[in-house]
């Protein structure tokens, strides 16, 4: 899935060096460097980094019909992610700290809504079984527009991928909604250092939030 969030940083001259460029990054995501695969600037000093494809939660659960997906979910970043939160029984959001993202505080980011749980589980179905005219009748049904041949070809290929990345991970267990368990703590690779603690309420869904979005199982944001 490659999660893609943005930081807006101090713009950078476009003549500086690679080196420069990284040294002038806030140092908590100095920090936690080893977590991204790939970084890049793009213009006016917007940065552009690609997490590790599937975030897996400790200890997860598949998601079915009859262990499914909460009514509301909370969720830091962009559209591009499959992973989501929830809210916890005390009504107070999860921190950056136990999601172990590490992300300065911006309450911008921050995004909460509901799931349609009935279509979620019939989109994913349409979508293994390979039926654009299912996934279309579902998506009307919300109100959202169908989908062309050729867009459906990439969302197959992004769950495919997803479901090819989780398997490796949890074996031959059915992950075809996705997975929800706790976000896994961090500890610096070199020295065994807790770096977050993680634990808040994860959730791991094949299709990300702005395909979500498209169907109709999340409202737009």
């Amino acid at each position: 899935m490659g999660q893609r969030d943005r930081f807006l940083v101090p713009p950078i001259s476009q003549k500086a060096t690679t080196f420069v460029r990284v040294i002038n990054l806030p140092a908590t995501l100095l920090l936690f460097a080893r977590k991204i695969t790939t970084i890049r600037f793009k213009s006016f000093g917007l940065l552009d980094h690609c997490w590790d494809d599937v975030p897996v939660p400790v200890s997860p659960q598949t998601i079915t019909r009859n262990n499914p997906l909460p009514e509301r979910w909370d969720r830091i970043g962009g559209k591009g992610g499959v992973n989501f939160t929830t809210l916890p029984d005390n009504g107070g959001p999860y921190t950056y700290n136990q999601r172990a993202i590490p992300y300065l505080e911006n309450p911008e980011a921050r995004h909460v809504g509901n799931f349609d749980n009935e279509s979620y589980f019939d989109a994913n179905d349409a979508i293994k079984n390979n039926n654009l005219g299912e996934l279309n009748r579902i998506v009307a049904a919300n109100g959202k527009e169908p989908f062309s041949e050729a867009k459906f070809h990439l969302i197959l290929a992004e769950y495919d991928k997803f479901q090819g990345t989780l398997k490796k991970v949890v074996g031959n267990g059915d992950t075809t909604y996705g997975l929800k368990g706790k976000a896994a703590l961090w500890r610096a690779s070199s020295t065994g250092e807790k770096l977050m603690d993680g634990g808040a309420e994860q959730i791991v869904t094949p299709l990300n939030g702005e395909m979500l979005e498209e169907i109709g199982v999340i409202p737009k944001y």
